[in-house]
């Protein structure tokens, strides 16, 4: 699970509408590692769980992560 919170934003000292917003997602995935361990592959999806946000804007339904990692 993982959580963001962001004020609204700043123009010239005035603050901007329909910014700012506090989102908490659950992050389910999964890791493998190859059998030497130097390569690693992963996926993960932020699914939302609570969407806070601050008059009429746009917030994300749903997020994936694919990723490959190499030690050298």
């Amino acid at each position: 699970m993982n959580g963001r919170k962001t004020s609204r934003d700043d123009y010239r000292g005035e603050s901007v509408p329909s910014t700012g917003a506090t989102l908490v997602n659950l992050s389910p995935g999964f890791k493998v590692r190859t059998e030497e361990k130097d390569l690693t592959f992963y996926l993960y999806a932020q699914v939302p769980v609570s969407q806070d946000v601050n008059e009429a804007q746009l917030a994300p339904r749903y997020g994936m992560l694919l990723g490959l990692s190499k030690i050298f």
